[in-house]
């Protein structure tokens, strides 16, 4: 099984709302953000793996080995 890692950034801004980003190769985001650092970090994954079915992994991105779950 491979994975691949994507760095989330999340930060919380002067009203209160959690705002998450993940760079998905140059110039390629995919954002999210909600009331909660849980909501805002669930929504940015959500939009990762949707462009994941979509269109695929980024060139940009290498996936990793994992070890299989037992």
């Amino acid at each position: 099984m491979s994975v691949v890692l994507v760095p989330i950034t999340v930060e919380r801004d002067e009203d209160g709302v959690w705002n998450a980003r993940a760079v998905l190769g140059e110039g390629n985001y995919v954002y999210g953000h909600g009331d909660t650092l849980e909501e805002a970090r669930a929504e940015v994954q959500a939009g990762i793996q949707d462009v994941f079915d979509h269109e695929g992994v980024p060139a940009d991105l290498v996936p990793v080995n994992a070890p299989d779950a037992a």
